[in-house]
């Protein structure tokens, strides 16, 4: 749904955070798995987890769509993504954290971005760059898409081999490099 917010308009993907909220909760009793999500840790424990503080981290808490977690018990992952999908949500998980969204994700999001895009542009080149497992839709939405290092050094596993171009360097640098890739093509 698009909505016009002060001059800028504003599309909606997912189901909002209230929604999610219960989802999860019905979720976690299907699936046999107990969690904490975001909104219910402390600041300390954010932080200590993010790397967050200040206004930062309390940025980070506004969620309008997405619920990150962590599992507090066995969990098998599949089985999750399964039972989320049924009920008409996506499972995935990040670099630090599980998440939860009505039925969005960022390959949608990128989705319908390169589609706006493209009605006024109709040849740009959309580039995608990440670290985890939950950016491979976005990698699969995109002309280009680039995976960054963990912060120990590693690539995540779990991102098929060929599914982006693996860059050295985690964070911003593995970003820098990826972008610096980018500008030198021809």
């Amino acid at each position: 749904m698009a909505q016009e917010i002060g001059g800028e308009w504003r599309i909606s993907l997912g189901t909002g955070i209230e929604q999610v909220r219960k989802g999860l909760k019905i979720l976690s009793g299907k699936a046999g798995f107990s969690y904490r999500s975001f909104d219910e840790m402390s600041v300390e424990e954010l932080s200590s987890l993010t790397g967050l503080t200040g206004d930062e981290l309390q940025d980070s808490l506004i969620r309008e769509y997405d619920l990150p977690f962590v599992i507090d018990s066995d969990g098998d992952e599949a089985d999750i993504a399964e039972k989320a999908d049924k009920m008409g949500f996506h499972f995935t998980r990040g670099g630090r954290f599980y998440h939860l969204t009505g039925g969005c994700h960022k390959g949608k999001a990128v989705g319908t971005l390169t589609e706006l895009y493209r009605i006024k542009q109709p040849d740009p080149v959309f580039v995608a760059i990440g670290d985890s497992f939950n950016d491979l839709p976005m990698f699969e939405a995109v002309d280009m898409a680039f995976l960054v290092q963990k912060p120990d050094g590693t690539y995540d596993p779990a991102i098929p081999e060929g599914a982006a171009v693996k860059v050295r360097g985690a964070g911003p640098r593995g970003w820098r490099a990826a972008v610096e890739e980018v500008m030198n093509l021809d």
